[in-house]
Parts: structure tokens; C-alpha cells; sequence
């Protein structure tokens, strides 16, 4: 069976194919063949899709792959947030990943000048030892700093935003 018509067979799946594992099944199967799974989201401005683009230069978010108004679509990590593997306290993060939080937040603001105070568990996404960042529908660009986004970078908050909770 030649690459193509694995790859046009490994399309027909990529819906479900995380049911059963399927994806992981082919991935094993045919290691040549990259198996790339997308996500589709309706953002809530055109600004949202924006500054995920921004961020995904910096590699803190999955790619952009394509758009359609308001509705991209994304590369899908296919994890789960964090607040689904730690739970939702901030100071019980392991330390390397309340770390990149703050480190990624700050290159956002520091060099593009994206305020994220969505700073919540369930925005990140850990895979592969690597934090991810998600979700851009709070998120702007803007002067003032936000007080919590602030304080968060000074390292004078070690919880969540509650302004979104």
C-alpha cells in the first residue's frame, strides 16, 4: 500500500480517530507517515485568532493551520489542561510549570505586548514536558497593565485570576 493512499485513508479517520485509539494505533503502524490531528474553534473576535498567531511564533501555542471569518482551525495537542491533571491551586503546580506560566505570560507582554490575564488551569495545556497556552478571547493589547497581570509578573500572586473564575 503505497504513503498516499495511507494518508487519504488516515483523513477518513481524523474526526474520531482518537476514540480507540487509532491515531496512536497508525502513528505506530506507518512511523514515516506524520499523522496531524486539527481542532476547530470559533473565536470570539478576529483578534482572538490574531494573537494566537502572534504567540505561536514564540512556540506557546498551537498553530494556526487555517480561517474562515470567525471559525480556525488549530493544531490539537490532544491533552488535557492543566487544572484537569493538577486541579485548580495554583501553589500545588509543579514548580517548573507555575515557572512557565509566569514566563510565558511575560514574553507575551515584555515583546509582543499582549496582555493574557486569562491566566487560568484551565487555559494551559502541559504535553511532552512542554506548556502550552490556549484560548485568546481575553486577551489584548493595551497600556495600562491589568493590576492582576501585574502583580502576577512581579510574582506577588501565586494563585489563579479570579476574575475568571
Amino acid at each position: 500500500m503505497s504513503a498516499e493512499v495511507l494518508r487519504q485513508r488516515a483523513v477518513r479517520y481524523r474526526r474520531g480517530a482518537n476514540r480507540n485509539g487509532l491515531n496512536k494505533k497508525l502513528t505506530l503502524a506507518y512511523p514515516s507517515i506524520k499523522f496531524t490531528m486539527s481542532f476547530k474553534k470559533r473565536a470570539s473576535s478576529l483578534l482572538e485568532i490574531q494573537l494566537q498567531r502572534v504567540a505561536a511564533t514564540h512556540g506557546f501555542t498551537p498553530k494556526v493551520l487555517s480561517q474562515n471569518g470567525l471559525v480556525f482551525e488549530m493544531e490539537n495537542l490532544n491533552a488535557p489542561c492543566l487544572a484537569d491533571v493538577y486541579g485548580e491551586a495554583f501553589h500545588e503546580l509543579p514548580q517548573w510549570i507555575q515557572d512557565e506560566v509566569r514566563r510565558i505570560v511575560a514574553v507575551l507582554y515584555e515583546r509582543e505586548g499582549i496582555e493574557y490575564v486569562d491566566i487560568t488551569p484551565y487555559n494551559f495545556i502541559e504535553k511532552n514536558g512542554k506548556l502550552w497556552i490556549i484560548d485568546f478571547g481575553h486577551a489584548y493589547y493595551t497600556e495600562p497593565m491589568n493590576y492582576f497581570l501585574k502583580e502576577f509578573l512581579l510574582g506577588n500572586e501565586s494563585t489563579w485570576n479570579p476574575d475568571f473564575k
